[in-house]
């Protein structure tokens, strides 16, 4: 398959390189551009599992690094947690920002990414690195588990 399973491997710390929200957001309309953004610096990032920096990354530690990155917001580093902290919703109420979730051949591993919008998602494969992918794509429609917000809570 095109992914494996993500890592619940233990949070290891990414560099300290983060913008300043203000320099950021100065430049940028829409969370949705700043989104877009971010996962422009990390398209073609090989894959690493366990791995959280620009260096290799898995599906989830590209997930939290790209919302610390983004938003400046701390998300849990394994697909495990990220699943317990979302407000499913219907495929078809998807915004960007948002998490795709898939689970992937029998193993009762998850797969995660984040939604950009038009159907597109950012993820981490564990063959090609870090792409973006169309959720239509029959690899990912046979595998679609779940959508969903982060939890208010988390948006403080």
């Amino acid at each position: 398959g095109l992914v494996s399973g993500c890592s619940v491997a233990k949070r290891v710390n990414a560099p300290k390189n983060r913008i300043e929200p203000s320099e950021k957001l100065g430049s940028f309309d829409t969370k949705s551009q700043v989104l877009d953004s971010v996962v422009k610096s990390w398209i073609g990032v090989p894959y690493r599992y366990g791995g959280t920096s620009k260096s290799g990354v898995d599906c989830s530690g590209l997930v939290s690094a790209i919302y610390k990155e983004a938003f400046q917001i701390n998300l849990p580093r394994s697909t495990t947690e990220l699943l317990s902290i979302i407000q499913v919703i219907e495929e078809n109420s998807l915004q960007p920002g948002d998490l795709v979730f898939y689970e992937i051949e029998k193993e009762k591993e998850f797969h995660v990414g984040i939604y950009l919008g038009n159907g597109k998602f950012v993820h981490a494969s564990s063959i090609k690195g870090v792409m973006i992918s169309n959720m239509e794509e029959a690899y990912f429609r046979q595998r679609f588990y779940k959508a969903g917000k982060i939890k208010n809570t988390l948006l403080k």
